[in-house]
């Protein structure tokens, strides 16, 4: 209606419509579940079945979640038979450095005499996706038997397609507009300039949606953009 097209452009303008609101369900209104995981004896969890990408991973403490750090450098391979990832950090206790902790190391003060070269501390806490496996691997200190919370995006056919937010109709409506014109026959013959600037008011209402949906104000961008500025001290 809005370009005033007969009734049979109704299967176009619906196809882009829904191809934008399955776009933005993964980026800018995600569907967010939350679970709780068990690690299994491998230090692993199994990714559910409507799994698209992880949000946060970690601890319950209360009400709040101690999250865990993505550590890439992890093997992605699973052990070989017979032997578990484990068994290089054997040692693995409550303290990052648990060698630096035996009392030959310590002052009468119980002060750690340093002089460790070229030592790294025994991971913790961190976990690497491996979508080749359905797994999640966690880190040799993770406890087996124990449970972990997962937020992830999760993909649902019928709310991706059905429910639409009110800030999002204007950005599905430029969307559809653009898609159309862009498509259209004869369009670089008419106006070639036409279809470049429906996607830049289709960018301009996306970010807008955006800014409204997760309440970012102007001071939000200040202090994001002073956020990597320092002063220098004048000596």
């Amino acid at each position: 209606m809005t370009l005033q097209l007969p009734l049979h452009w109704y299967i176009d303008g619906l196809h882009y419509g829904l191809k934008c609101v399955q776009e933005m369900g993964y980026r800018d209104l995600p569907n967010i579940k939350s679970v709780r995981l068990t690690i299994s004896a491998a230090k692993t969890v199994t990714l559910p079945t409507d799994y698209v990408d992880w949000i946060r991973i970690g601890t319950d403490r209360g009400q709040y979640v101690s999250r865990y750090g993505a550590d890439r450098n992890m093997n992605r391979l699973a052990p070989a038979t017979g032997t578990s990832y484990g068994d290089v950090f054997a040692d693995s206790t409550l303290f990052p450095y648990n060698w630096a902790y035996y009392p030959s190391h310590l002052t009468d003060y119980n002060e750690f005499n340093g002089r460790f070269f070229g030592q790294t501390p025994t991971p913790s806490n961190n976990f690497l996706e491996v979508r080749e496996r359905g797994v999640i691997q966690m880190d040799s200190t993770a406890v087996v038997g124990t449970s972990i919370t997962l937020d992830y995006i999760y993909f649902d056919s019928a709310a991706a397609t059905s429910l639409v937010h009110p800030y999002a109709a204007l950005v599905i409506e430029a969307y559809i507009v653009w898609k159309i014109k862009e498509t259209s026959r004869g369009m670089q013959k008419v106006n070639r300039f036409e279809a470049p600037r429906l996607k830049d008011e289709y960018h301009v209402a996306l970010r807008q949606f955006r800014a409204n949906i997760f309440n970012i104000t102007i001071q939000d961008m200040e202090r994001a953009i002073r956020s990597g500025n320092y002063m220098t001290p004048k000596i």
